[in-house]
């Protein structure tokens, strides 16, 4: 009986332990371009980048919680940065954007560094490919986004006429996606057939 009772505490242990590793939030990040580099693109008002565009591919559905890239300023307002938006396209934007982050990322000084910023609510993205797009807050703000040289990401892209045409850059821009990963379906199968071998264990044993 003790024996018994022992195998039914395992049973329980590991589909609780399965379970929690299929719900829980991935630690790492779901798109990281790196560290930042010593070289980015300029970005500001009547420019040949007025605003730049980073595409990022999500290979699961995912939730999305903040976003964040590498930036520094180089002129303008003090209070002045990047209004930064997830987008499925980069077409007829800003008002085709799925989300914007509620805070400009406001760089400090002209050292390429990260900032994040949390968006409202989580954001659920299904498998495909989407963009973060940087615009300035001040028609004065002139800042400028990282390179990276991570290999196996998108390059980035720029556009001088405010979203009509864009042009690959000469390398992808130092951005991160922040969020977790949905649960595959073969973990949510994992967990259901635990559950199922704890049920009948119970029957067998009661």
């Amino acid at each position: 009986m003790m024996l018994v009772g022992l195998c039914r505490r395992a049973v329980l242990r590991l589909t609780a332990v399965i379970f929690l590793a299929s719900i829980s939030p991935c630690a790492a990040y779901l798109m990281d371009a790196g560290s930042p580099q010593h070289a980015g693109v300029g970005v500001r008002d009547n420019s040949s980048c007025v605003w730049a565009a980073e595409p990022f591919r999500l290979d699961y559905d995912a939730y999305v919680t903040a976003l964040g890239a590498a930036v520094a300023r180089a002129m303008g307002p003090a209070d002045a940065g990047f209004d930064v938006y997830l987008s499925a396209t980069t077409y007829g934007l800003p008002s085709s954007a799925i989300a914007k982050l509620p805070n400009p990322l406001v760089p400090l000084n002209t050292q390429y560094v990260y900032y994040d910023g949390a968006l409202s609510a989580p954001v659920f993205l299904t498998a495909g490919i989407y963009y973060l797009v940087f615009m300035p807050t001040s028609t004065s703000f002139y800042g400028s986004i990282s390179y990276a040289v991570k290999p196996g990401i998108y390059y980035g892209q720029r556009t001088a006429d405010y979203g009509q045409s864009w042009y690959m850059l000469a390398y992808p821009l130092a951005v991160r996606v922040d969020g977790w990963f949905v649960p595959e379906p073969s973990s949510v199968g994992i967990v259901v057939a635990g559950v199922l071998g704890l049920v009948a264990l119970r029957r067998r044993t009661s």
